[in-house]
């Protein structure tokens, strides 16, 4: 389980601190490179540094609406070890509420697998999307999808 948390959700939700760190470092490296085009322009290199300077500011537009983007993300890494036993309770409690729960328990506790049923009335036919982990655990994502067949 342990694994399968790590695999499907810690790797897949990456930390943005390493990427604000490379786009503030690029700019920095942007920012001193059109400084020191400004500190050495002159009439005869005009062309090349104005040209030069238009790349950057370029760059800089793509790279700040980003970084601002990034800055603003309020990231909360998954705790491993704490994903790992509230899914595995999670699933421990599976056969005690469905063989003994409230129906109103064992429809809340069946939501925290099925992310979605699609019917299809022209076909008689229907889909049930599954999460991956129970909802109550971790952050869901769609995933397994079950096709009855007759």
């Amino acid at each position: 389980m342990r694994k399968f948390i790590h695999e499907e959700i810690i790797a897949k939700t990456p930390d943005p601190g390493e990427e604000i760190t490379k786009l503030k470092s690029e700019l920095s490296s942007l920012e001193a490179e059109a400084n020191r085009l400004l500190d050495i322009a002159t009439p005869a290199n005009r062309d090349f540094v104005d040209e030069r300077l238009g790349k950057i500011r370029v760059r800089k537009q793509e790279l700040e609406p980003r970084l601002a983007d990034l800055e603003r993300v309020d990231f909360q890494p998954v705790d491993l070890e704490a994903a790992t036993r509230d899914a595995l309770a999670y699933l421990a409690r599976f056969r005690n509420i469905l063989e003994e729960g409230a129906l109103e328990q064992r429809k809340e506790f069946l939501r925290g697998f099925v992310h979605e049923i699609s019917i299809d009335p022209d076909t008689a036919r229907g889909v049930i999307t599954f999460y991956e982990l129970p909802i109550s655990s971790l952050m869901m994502v769609p995933r397994a999808r079950v096709e009855p067949t007759r």
